[in-house]
């Protein structure tokens, strides 16, 4: 069984020589730093925002190319932000702003009701910095990650970029 699920492409790069913007929202204030330190050193500007609160206004004001956004296995929380994906997807300020979604554990259904919602991409948590970094770079391209679910030789299914 494979299915692909594709997204419109959505040319997001930087229009001048500034280096690309991540509008981080990480509510685990370790995971939060380390990311933040990890996107620096790989040549992005971030602004690292603990929870939703405001979120809207600052990726309006900072103009953000990218949001990266911690979907919480929480699913109160997990309803909350699937909401402010949708609402930063539709508001005409952020609407062409790019929303790259982490997931934690099994989070792989969380990561396709974020796609459903608006986000473009989806990772999980626990991906290594070069997978994001990668993401992040095939997004800000303009290139729409074509997610693959693939019949796992194991007897389990896959998801692959």
């Amino acid at each position: 069984m494979q299915v692909r699920i594709g997204l419109a492409n959505r040319k997001t790069m930087t229009t001048d020589d500034r280096r690309p913007r991540v509008l981080l929202i990480e509510g685990d204030v370790d995971l939060r730093l380390a990311l933040a330190i990890r996107l620096r050193a790989s040549g992005y500007d971030v602004e690292a925002l603990a929870d939703l609160v405001g979120a809207r206004s600052r990726a309006a004001a900072w103009r953000p190319d990218v949001v990266l956004f911690d979907l919480d296995l929480d699913r109160a929380r997990a309803r909350e932000r699937l909401l402010a994906i949708r609402q930063l997807r539709t508001a005409a300020e952020t609407a062409q702003v790019p929303v790259v979604v982490l997931t934690g554990g099994s989070g792989r259904l969380l990561g396709l009701d974020a796609v459903r919602a608006g986000a473009t991409a989806f990772l999980p948590r626990l991906a290594d910095h070069d997978q994001l970094t990668a993401l992040l770079a095939r997004v800000l391209a303009g290139e729409v990650p074509v997610l693959d679910m693939l019949d796992d030789p194991d007897g389990g299914e896959r998801w692959v970029m």
